[in-house]
């Protein structure tokens, strides 16, 4: 890749520059991809334990012989094929040689570093030089695992058109034929009576990507994906307690979850936890390529992964999590596909976790809305770990339609992707107008609409206004027509809620729009004071992270509150159904 210029680097350490744009990332070339390695190394760097085991662990670099230091010297942690150079790859993580005080770091020192399995050995190296031209000036052995293979990110979803079914999906290195990965399951009450579902499996490559002659998704942020599987269990019983492993004999099984059956379709007390724009941190305080937080992840992030861990093992946990949309925010720097599966694997492999697509999942140079915004991607990597999300998963890549809806208890879940053409004679737009004619409210009585950019909101960009203008006049006459009880969003880093509003208006017939986009990304500081707000604009908070619980009560009440991570209440209130009314 080209290298960038130092004027790129210019801002200090730990500080952030709103841009003009706030959603424009144009800078995708990481400033940590060294150009070259020192031969002979002029640097001892040294890694213990040299062998982990399982999904990963703790390891200490050491590093001495520095002569020459400068307060941008760093550690890489780079996960690569033996037989690959880690010139021009991104490293999986790096950490200042001076550590969080800054300043010239010592000649020799010390950091610690957690590596996960993600199939791969890795290595660490002491980097100098500029920013626009990083120079390794030693590397470490490498840091390898005794099984390569073990299953990694698994999670559940509910299946689209089977709403008694439940999808399990995991990550694996290889695929044997002679031992086919699956998914053993039993009812918790009865493990003699184990059923096996055949997995079937997916991977992609660099020839999948878009914009691969200058986006990282192709080059420097490349990182081998393993294979994608998932096996579907059929003919649950609702809300009984299944157990279950996934994997094969070859590289072994997982350890054992467990998960409820989806909920009886119709009237019952049905409980959602939902938000936008999540992301991921190291668990180490390590960074990565991100556009916020000083290029050390979505850092709220984990935190509202553990709020919503402890909402599930509460007295009245969610039934199921709805992202709609900026999932990890990997932008082409693959490994942080794995850091997000390996966030949410406590959560997502016990609840399903179910998911829209936004922008920094499909964004590149000729999408609808035409940007950089995945850093290539294109989609790929989401749809391959997220298959459910889309109408023909079957279909190659290019050619698929992500948004889908589900039924899960008392409530239709209608997903639309504000990332492609929705305008009134598109396909997504005939099907959404077929989607939610096709609702039978005698059996689920609410409708839920999510999509990533939002229908209504209140920034001080009119970039933000302008395409919530363009969404209304294609798609809020369904949402009246229909009489959706609620939408949701997310993309606006921030929390907003509005009147039942039509029109830009508040009215009886109208739709509540909440704006969720607060659960992990850099909070936006764009929401004009109070005595500036819109008529329509009912509750907003851009000062603290969390989430939505959505409690549909019974047929009549919808509970909703914006919880923040230490589960404090920052707005509550009821909506009543539309259809009672």
């Amino acid at each position: 890749p080209t290298p960038p210029t130092a004027s790129e680097y210019s801002l200090p350490p730990n500080t952030y520059k709103e841009p003009i744009n706030p959603h424009l990332h144009a800078n995708l070339v990481h400033p940590r991809a060294p150009v070259r390695v020192s031969a002979p190394p002029l640097v001892n760097v040294s890694v213990t334990p040299t062998q982990l085991t399982g999904k990963g662990g703790w390891v200490n670099v050491t590093w001495s012989g520095v002569l020459y230091r400068k307060e941008i010297d760093w550690i890489g942690m780079f996960c690569v094929p033996e037989e690959t150079s880690v010139v021009l790859r991104a490293p999986v993580e790096f950490k200042l040689a001076a550590g969080s005080s800054g300043g010239i770091p010592p000649p020799s020192g010390e950091v610690s570093f957690y590596v996960h399995n993600w199939r791969s050995s890795c290595l660490f190296g002491y980097v100098t030089g500029s920013a626009a031209y990083p120079l390794v000036l030693g590397l470490s052995s490498r840091v390898t695992f005794d099984n390569y293979n073990i299953p990694t990110g698994i999670h559940i979803a509910i299946a689209p058109h089977d709403p008694s079914a439940i999808i399990v999906h995991w990550t694996q290195l290889k695929v044997n034929t002679k031992s086919p990965p699956s998914v053993k399951w039993w009812p918790t009450s009865d493990p003699k009576a184990v059923a096996v579902s055949v997995a079937t499996a997916v991977t992609y490559n660099t020839s999948n990507f878009c914009d691969v002659n200058y986006m990282p998704a192709a080059r420097d942020g490349y990182f081998a994906p393993g294979y994608q599987l998932n096996a579907t269990l059929h003919n649950l019983i609702p809300s009984a307690e299944y157990s279950y492993q996934a994997g094969d004999e070859f590289g072994g099984w997982s350890a054992i979850q467990t998960f409820f059956g989806p909920l009886k379709r119709g009237h019952t007390r049905t409980r959602i936890a939902a938000f936008g724009d999540m992301g991921n941190a190291p668990v180490d305080g390590g960074g990565q390529f991100s556009f916020d937080f000083n290029q050390r992840g979505e850092l709220p992030a984990p935190n509202t992964t553990r709020a919503i861990l402890e909402e599930v093992v509460s007295s009245t946990p969610p039934d199921i999590v709805l992202h709609i949309g900026d999932i990890s925010y990997a932008v082409g720097y693959g490994a942080e596909w794995d850091q997000f599966m390996s966030q949410i694997e406590p959560v997502a492999a016990r609840v399903p976790w179910m998911t829209g697509i936004g922008n920094h999942e499909y964004g590149f140079s000729k999408s609808f809305i035409p940007s950089q915004d995945s850093g290539g991607e294109c989609a790929v990597p989401y749809l391959a770990r997220f298959p459910f999300s889309t109408l023909d998963a079957s279909v190659e890549w290019s050619k698929q339609s992500p948004w889908y809806s589900f039924d899960v208890g008392a409530v239709h879940v209608t997903v639309m992707s504000t990332e492609h053409d929705f305008t009134s004679k598109s396909d997504q737009y005939k099907w959404i107008e077929k989607d939610l004619a096709s609702v039978n409210r005698s059996v689920t009585p609410w409708i839920l609409f999510a999509g990533h950019r939002p229908m209504y909101v209140l920034s001080g960009w009119d970039g933000d206004g302008q395409f919530a203008e363009y969404l209304r006049n294609e798609i809020e006459s369904l949402l009246i027509e229909y009489r959706i009880d609620l939408a949701i969003w997310g993309h606006f880093h921030a929390y907003e809620r509005t009147c039942p509003v039509k029109n830009m208006t508040c009215a009886d017939d109208g739709v509540v729009n909440i704006v969720m986009g607060m659960a992990g990304y850099e909070l936006t500081t764009l929401i004009p004071p109070p005595a500036q707000w819109t008529p329509w604009l009912v509750s907003a908070n851009q000062l603290q992270y969390g989430f939505v619980i959505l409690d549909f009560e019974d047929d009549r009440s919808l509970h909703v509150t914006f919880r923040a991570n230490d589960h404090s209440v920052l707005d509550d209130f009821v909506i009543k159904n539309k259809s009672y009314s």
